[in-house]
């Protein structure tokens, strides 16, 4: 019995590791497609929704990024992470989500930003 236990929690403590991989992943991918469409376009990103995509070759992360611009209007830039993230690496709720529901893409904004908040809060 402890020793299913200690199996257990190892498996948990590997699972919760490669997810802290995934998000830190994501989040370190945001920061360069924010700098990069605030050189292009010149403005700053004001919201941002993030997306895991599958399509033949694997798993993806996409983004759309919205600017506001000086006329008021928001201008919505798409961007898609041209490395593909390893099955292995996608939390499962990702994949179990998508298959599912036979789904293409998954939108993953809220959970990144319980990740960012989670964050924060061990950092402060």
């Amino acid at each position: 019995m402890i020793g299913a236990l200690l199996i257990a929690a190892a498996v948990g403590v590997v699972a919760g590791a490669a997810i802290a991989h995934f998000w830190k992943n994501i989040v370190q991918w945001l920061n360069k497609v924010f700098a990069k469409v605030k050189q292009v376009i010149q403005r700053t990103v004001v919201g941002v929704q993030t997306f895991l995509r599958r399509d033949s070759g694997g798993y993806r992360n996409m983004s759309y990024n919205y600017s506001k611009l000086d006329n008021g209007n928001y201008r919505r830039d798409t961007v898609v992470e041209t490395e593909y993230v390893d099955e292995s690496d996608v939390p499962e709720e990702f994949v179990r989500r998508m298959q599912a529901m036979n789904l293409s893409q998954t939108e993953t904004t809220d959970e990144l930003q319980r990740q960012l908040d989670t964050l924060q809060l061990q950092n402060a």
